[in-house]
């Protein structure tokens, strides 16, 4: 039987991955919308003015559409979502690397705070009973919630 207060951190966690895969898948796409060879080209024009060599960001930008691709899908289904998130908040902080690294402070700024939602979500990820996958994760939601309602 799930608490008022089991049952906030469960929807909670469960949002909070919802927006996180929507967020990386939307992102992803619109890399691939835009056009792979745009994107990569507007990758090396700002890299290309750093002093970070292209051996370390060149296999980066090029694996970043499909990262977020594939990520954004897993914290969608809900499958293995502790390391999912573990992997999202890497990958986000990565991503604010190389923007501190370009000086685009403001948009490093914004990585921080998806950076502190993927980290919240690894925290209430053992909340996160959700997953659209499996049919016990919804065998069990199902089970929680007739118990779950106050006796006639």
């Amino acid at each position: 039987m799930f608490s008022s207060d089991r049952r906030e951190l469960c929807v909670g966690a469960f949002l909070l991955r919802l927006g996180l895969g929507v967020l990386m898948l939307y992102a992803g796409a619109a890399k691939f919308m835009n056009g792979l060879p745009k994107f990569h080209q507007s990758m090396e024009a700002m890299f290309g003015a750093t002093w970070m060599p292209g051996i370390m960001w060149r296999p980066y930008a090029y694996a970043i559409p499909y990262v977020e691709i594939v990520l954004g899908v897993l914290l969608i289904v809900g499958v293995l979502r502790f390391w999912v998130g573990i992997a999202t908040a890497l990958y986000i902080l990565g991503l604010a690397f190389g923007m501190q690294v370009m000086q685009q402070h403001a948009t490093v700024a914004n990585n921080y705070v998806y950076f502190a939602m993927a980290v919240a979500y690894v925290i209430l990820s053992r909340y996160d009973g959700c997953c659209w996958c499996c049919r016990e994760c919804l065998k069990r939601a199902d089970s929680a919630s007739k118990t779950d309602r106050p006796a006639a």
